[in-house]
């Protein structure tokens, strides 16, 4: 086999950084979510109550105002929200009833409730959240700083959740149950999954993403 010339061999190199630029954009994609929609008349809340983007979001991009019954919230950037009052030792129980309008994302967005929560003004913050999404499933996770682990395996369906469509909002109603020594989440009364989990006295309060319109009729915090 003839030996490459020099040319030949700067040629072929040459093809290196294109394709690794040409690859980097595909597996970026890959996880890439659709962009925060703009929200007109964000950043206050009603009196009481808190809100926390996640991280790169601004308050600016949550709408959080009170309408009879519930609240209404429209979301460019997912956070937590909540009343400093709803702080909770077990045995508790958490209930929201959210209704779910049609909106612009690419892809399903989560929301539901948290407990637990800890710091949640610093960046040591600490809360165990229970989300459903549009297409039938749902999900458990624990943040703890800037990481945020999945308590269960994946997205799960479930034929309790009722599912979104394009005609109107649909409505489902989460709860955690908190007792001594397991946590029962439950959607629309059934349950999906009970186990231990770790710090539950805290404050509790809602979990929604970013790129939603969600009326929440309800949040009560029983102790």
């Amino acid at each position: 086999m003839p030996a490459l010339r020099l040319t030949d061999r700067r040629l072929r190199l040459s093809w290196l950084p294109l394709c690794l630029v040409a690859v980097a954009p595909l597996s970026a994609q890959e996880h890439a979510h659709d962009p925060g929609m703009k929200i007109e008349g964000g950043g206050t809340l009603p009196a009481g109550w808190t809100a926390r983007p996640d991280e790169g979001g601004k308050l600016t991009d949550i709408k959080f105002e009170g309408m009879a019954p519930g609240w209404h919230a429209t979301l460019g950037s997912a956070a937590i929200i909540y009343r400093a009052a709803d702080q909770v030792i077990m045995p508790y129980t958490v209930t929201s009833k959210i209704q779910l309008f049609p909106g612009s994302g690419d892809h399903a967005e989560a929301f539901g409730v948290f407990i637990g929560g800890q710091a949640l003004d610093g960046a040591a913050q600490q809360y165990t959240y229970f989300l459903i999404r549009g297409d039938g499933t749902w999900k458990i996770k624990q943040r703890n700083g800037a990481n945020a682990d999945d308590v269960t395996k994946g997205w799960q369906a479930s034929p309790a959740i009722v599912q979104s469509k394009a005609g109107g909002p649909v409505a489902n109603t989460d709860q955690v149950a908190v007792e001594a020594t397991k946590v029962h989440f439950r959607v629309n009364g059934t349950e999906v999954w009970s186990g231990p989990v770790a710090n539950t006295s805290g404050i509790a309060g809602l979990r929604l993403n970013h790129n939603l319109s969600l009326h929440v009729e309800t949040l009560e915090v029983k102790r």
